[in-house]
C-alpha cells in the first residue's frame, strides 16, 4: 500500500470517528421537551378529528346514557369540557388526549407527540424521555393554560365510591409516563408500568359548602383506586376563582418533574418516558363545565440561547477539524480531489 493510499485511509478513519463524536455529542447531552401548542394546529383552532387532540368521555359504569349527558367539543377556537355525573356511584370524565393510553388501551387512535430540544427543532415522536440524573433547570420549562369555569353544580349530596366522601371534582392535566424500561403497551391492566402525574388546576368537594383543595397539596396513590396497578401522583397547583372570568395559569413543569423523581425515590425510578397526556374535567355527584382557550408548553429564552450556543460550538469544532485535515493533506501532497465526493462539508 503506497503512502498516498495509507494517508487517505488514515484521514478518512479520523474524519469518520470525529463525525460520530460530533453527532453523538449533539444528541447525547441534549434534553428533549414536549410541546403542546403555540400555533393554530396545536391550540384549539382545529376541530376533531383533524386536531392533534382526541376527544373522549369516560364513566366508571360505561353506561352510554350517562356519558351522553357530558360533552367534549371545540368551537370558535375554544375547547369545551362538560362532565355531568349524577349517579353518585362512579367517577366520570370529559377528556382530550394527545399520545395514547397505556396497557394496550386501543379505545382511541394513537397520536405521536411533538418532541425536541426546542420548538423549532421538534418532530413527531413516540415518547419524550426524562432522567433522574439530568434535572431540568428551574423556571426554564413552563406549562401555560387559559381557562374559565362556566358551571359547577351539585347533582347528589351523597356519594358511594372509593376516593370520595362527598361530591368531588378536579380540573387538570394527566401526564402519563412509563417507568424505566417497563412495557407501556404490553403490560396487562392491573400490573404496574406507569406513573400518572396529575397537575391539578382546581380540586374541590362539597360538604354542605364548597371546599377547595389547597395549592401545594401532593397526593400519592399506589394504584389510585382504579385497579390499574399504576402509581398516581397529584399536585394541586392553583386556587381557582369560580366567577366565570378567563384566568391564566403558569406552572414550572420542569421543577415539578424534578420533584416527581424525588417523590418516586422508593420505587427506584431512574427514567420516565412520556407517552401521552390528557386534559380533563372529572367528578362524582357533580356537573362541571370548563372552557379552555389554549394549553401549551414553553421553553424559556435562556434555554433556547444555550442550545444555540452549544450548536455553534460543535459546528465550529467540526469545521476546525476539517480545516486541520485540509492542512495535513496539503502538506502531505495528497490528491485532495479524492476527498470531495466523500465529505461535502470539507473545505477541500
Amino acid at each position: 500500500m503506497n503512502r498516498k493510499v495509507a494517508g487517505i485511509l488514515i484521514l478518512t478513519s479520523f474524519l469518520v470517528i470525529f463525525s460520530l463524536f460530533y453527532s453523538l455529542g449533539r444528541s447525547r447531552f441534549e434534553q428533549n421537551y414536549f410541546f403542546m401548542g403555540e400555533n393554530d394546529e396545536e391550540d384549539f383552532n382545529i376541530s376533531f378529528p383533524r386536531s392533534r387532540w382526541n376527544p373522549f368521555i369516560w364513566h366508571g359504569s360505561e353506561n352510554d346514557s350517562l356519558k351522553a349527558n357530558s360533552r367534549v367539543m371545540i368551537e370558535n377556537g375554544v375547547l369545551d369540557l362538560f362532565n355531568n355525573e349524577t349517579t353518585g356511584r362512579d367517577w366520570g370524565s370529559s377528556i382530550v388526549i394527545q399520545g395514547r393510553f397505556p396497557h394496550d388501551d386501543r379505545r382511541l387512535r394513537a397520536r405521536q407527540l411533538l418532541v425536541g430540544p426546542e420548538k423549532s427543532r421538534a418532530e413527531d415522536k413516540e415518547y419524550c424521555e426524562f432522567q433522574r440524573v439530568r434535572s431540568i433547570p428551574q423556571r426554564s420549562f413552563w406549562l401555560e393554560v387559559r381557562l374559565r369555569f362556566e358551571r359547577r353544580v351539585v347533582e347528589r349530596e351523597e356519594v358511594d365510591v372509593l376516593r370520595a366522601e362527598s361530591p368531588s371534582g378536579d380540573v387538570g392535566i394527566d401526564l402519563i409516563f412509563a417507568i424505566n424500561d417497563l412495557d407501556y403497551d404490553g403490560t396487562p391492566y392491573g400490573q404496574r408500568c406507569c406513573v400518572h402525574f396529575d397537575i391539578i388546576f382546581a380540586g374541590f368537594r362539597f360538604n354542605g359548602s364548597w371546599i377547595e383543595i389547597s395549592e401545594g397539596t401532593v397526593r400519592i396513590f399506589e394504584d389510585g383506586g382504579y385497579g390499574d396497578g399504576d402509581i398516581h401522583v397529584s399536585y394541586y397547583v392553583y386556587r381557582w376563582r369560580m366567577d366565570g372570568r378567563w384566568q391564566t395559569v403558569q406552572v414550572d413543569i420542569g421543577r415539578l418533574i424534578n420533584e416527581l423523581f424525588a417523590n418516586l425515590s422508593k420505587y427506584d425510578v431512574e427514567k420516565l418516558r412520556l407517552y401521552g397526556w390528557q386534559l380533563y374535567v372529572d367528578g362524582i355527584g357533580l356537573s362541571v363545565n370548563v372552557q379552555f382557550d389554549y394549553m401549551r408548553t414553553v421553553l424559556s429564552q435562556r434555554i433556547i440561547l444555550f442550545n444555540k450556543t452549544k450548536e455553534r460550538f460543535y459546528t465550529d469544532l467540526f469545521l476546525l477539524v476539517i480545516k486541520r485535515l485540509d492542512d495535513i493533506a496539503e502538506s502531505s501532497h495528497l490528491d485532495k480531489v479524492m476527498f470531495k465526493p466523500c465529505f461535502p462539508y470539507s473545505l477541500f
